[in-house]
């Protein structure tokens, strides 16, 4: 992760500095209010980025994606929250402010502000997919982009700040303020198009992910630019370990032998792993059930539905967290396939696997086109 931490800052810089929703906040908030008053609207920004980094990280983008009504209510609650900032910003100041003095956006709807800029999810899901490996410490990772994105994000809300300061200082009469205000509101609305436009919860990874639940099944999707976005290479499928073949087609139904992790994760959960381990353990199975799935269809287009998952978890006896393990195994698949990704599933303890693996797990996917 510290050999990419160069390229993690100049993304970061990029990602804050440039105008965006949040940039439009500040600046015009610095204008009619000063760069004082905007400090707890800054702050409620930068933590708001630094969270939405921590709650992506483990997990919740993954649950919107995978929850499609939720995922369209969010996006236009969002767009009405965010209207009703821009009819603030417009009002700030206005001729008849004396009456019903303007305030600043606070500490709290500015944090809110942040969860439902389109931007910033962009930005927070593009860096997870980028700066993040399968096999590496995910705390970690995740400690280290959610730091980095908020300092810079804490740059950018100062200098544009300042800016906005710099500027409300020149806005001589009531009249050229009010129209610097409602320019800005206007901004902020425009900044809504692209998110209405879409039916993913951002950019970047979640653009291509979240094409699978509303694009009709005839559109291709480029599975390897989703797993490329998510940071994933595929390996070559690996070969029989003894008297069998990795996979048998049935009709539409293909059903695919016990898989393991692409390489390590041996042990016991419970014993010598942790359940953070097995997690990963986990997940790199399902990059091995992938690449099977691939050499096997030839077009990861023909998956039409994961249709049920069996996962074996080698644990100790008292050890009872083989749901939270195989988590890792699902959501993986829901991050590639989106909604076809959801899937049945069983998640039981083993006394011993086969050389020692940490978690087996065998897969039944209904497919598309001729065998």
């Amino acid at each position: 992760m510290l050999e990419s931490l160069g390229a993690l800052v100049l993304f970061a810089a990029v990602m804050t500095l440039t105008p965006g929703p949040n940039v439009v906040l500040v600046t015009a908030s610095g204008a009619s209010f000063g760069f004082r008053r905007t400090i707890p609207q800054m702050l409620g920004i930068t933590i708001g980025f630094g969270l939405m980094v921590v709650a992506a990280g483990f997990g919740f983008a993954g649950v919107v994606r995978a929850e499609p009504q939720l995922h369209l209510v969010l996006k236009y609650l969002g767009a009405a929250y965010l209207l009703y900032l821009a009819w603030r910003i417009g009002r700030a100041e206005a001729p008849n402010a004396a009456a019903t003095p303007a305030r600043p956006i606070g500490f709290i709807a500015a944090w809110l502000f942040t969860w439902v800029n389109p931007k910033a999810w962009v930005a927070v899901l593009g860096a997870l997919a980028a700066f993040t490996t399968v096999d590496g410490n995910v705390f970690a990772q995740v400690s280290l982009i959610a730091f980095v994105l908020a300092a810079f994000c804490l740059l950018s809300c100062v200098v544009w700040t300042s800016l906005g300061t710099w500027i409300g200082r020149h806005l001589a009469t009531p009249r050229a303020r009010l129209a610097f205000n409602w320019t800005m509101a206007g901004l902020l609305v425009v900044s809504l198009v692209p998110a209405l436009g879409s039916d993913s919860t951002s950019g970047g990874t979640a653009d291509a992910q979240g094409a699978h639940m509303s694009q009709p099944e005839a559109q291709a999707i480029d599975y390897d630019q989703v797993l490329k976005a998510a940071g994933i290479e595929l390996p070559s499928a690996s070969p029989p370990a003894a008297n069998y073949v990795k996979a048998v087609r049935v009709g539409d139904l293909l059903f695919l032998s016990g898989h393991a992790a692409v390489s390590g994760y041996r042990g016991k959960l419970g014993l010598n792993m942790t359940t953070a381990e097995g997690y990963q353990a986990a997940r790199s199975t399902a990059i091995s059930v992938i690449a099977t799935l691939k050499q096997e269809l030839g077009d990861l287009n023909k998956v039409k539905r994961i249709v049920k998952v069996m996962g074996m978890v080698n644990s100790a006896p008292d050890y009872t967290e083989q749901h939270l393990v195989m988590n890792g195994f699902s959501d993986l698949l829901v991050e590639v396939f989106g909604a076809k990704g959801k899937h049945a599933r069983s998640a039981v303890g083993m006394a011993a696997l086969p050389f020692d693996f940490a978690v087996e797990i065998d897969v039944i996917v209904e497919v598309e086109g001729p065998a």
